[in-house]
């Protein structure tokens, strides 16, 4: 493959043919733009040559700086830089940038920095719902083994009291499994939920984990001191504002559900 170096000795020739058509106009740009002939026959800018008037000639001086294989499609300042050691014409820093945001290669791979976010919908608890009617599941993974579980899954009443109530589980537990939880913990005393919040794809599979609570040196000295459902019933009987059964009170799940802590 050519380098930069062997193209850039046919584009000087060429450049240098095209000066000879343009005299009339070079020596109008002379003064402006402080021209002159350095060599006693072509028209410099500095130690740099003058393109002429030719889009053709200068998309083909771009081509070789910006996509040439040794330069890897560099953006506009490094471009132009490249460029400004051997040639310059008139406004060259616009046609630069117009010559790049129509480069293919380039829109392609463009890292976009400002991304657009999908919008939000907050989860609003719905009129007169009982508990549990709409849950929230999730898992607290990565605990220290603890009378043979390693995982609590964790159920939230997110429209009525706000209450959770914690199981332990394993992390191989499939969508069977935690139907079956389901089936034996919360349908005896609340039923069937109407609908069902987690970012979790419950499959035949193992679930992986998604986020932890405590850190294994943390569990390993609650281990002892407390249980699972001491937890839930610690969460439960913490006070937490605004519960839609109570809103202008502080109360706690376990008050909204059963009227005492």
């Amino acid at each position: 493959m050519d380098s930069i170096g062997d193209n850039l000795d046919s584009h000087m020739t060429h450049i240098k043919l095209a000066q000879y058509k343009e005299q009339p106009l070079l020596k109008k740009w002379a003064p402006t733009h402080n021209l002159s002939l350095l060599d006693g026959t072509h028209w410099y800018h500095g130690t740099t040559l003058v393109v002429v008037a030719d889009n053709a000639l200068r998309r083909g001086v771009i081509s070789l700086f910006h996509d040439h294989i040794t330069t890897g499609h560099a953006g506009n300042t490094k471009t132009l830089q490249l460029i400004t050691l051997y040639y310059w014409w008139p406004n060259m820093k616009t046609f630069i940038t117009e010559y790049i945001k129509g480069c293919a290669t380039c829109q392609m791979t463009k890292v976009n920095t400002h991304p657009t976010h999908p919008p939000m919908f907050p989860i609003t608890p719905a009129d007169n719902a009982q508990p549990f009617e709409t849950i929230a599941m999730d898992f607290i993974t990565k605990l220290p083994q603890l009378g043979g579980f390693d995982t609590i899954l964790i159920i939230t009443d997110t429209d009525c009291s706000k209450a959770s109530i914690f199981i332990p589980c394993h992390k191989t537990i499939d969508l069977e499994g935690v139907a079956l939880l389901y089936l034996n913990h919360i349908i005896p005393h609340y039923s069937i939920p109407c609908k069902i919040i987690s970012d979790h794809v419950l499959c035949s599979w193992a679930l992986g984990p998604h986020f932890s609570f405590f850190s294994s040196s943390d569990m390993y000295l609650y281990d002892h001191m407390i249980s699972t459902h001491m937890t839930a019933y610690l969460y439960n009987r913490a006070i937490l504002l605004g519960t839609p059964l109570f809103p202008p009170f502080v109360c706690s799940p376990l008050f909204s559900l059963y009227g005492s802590l």
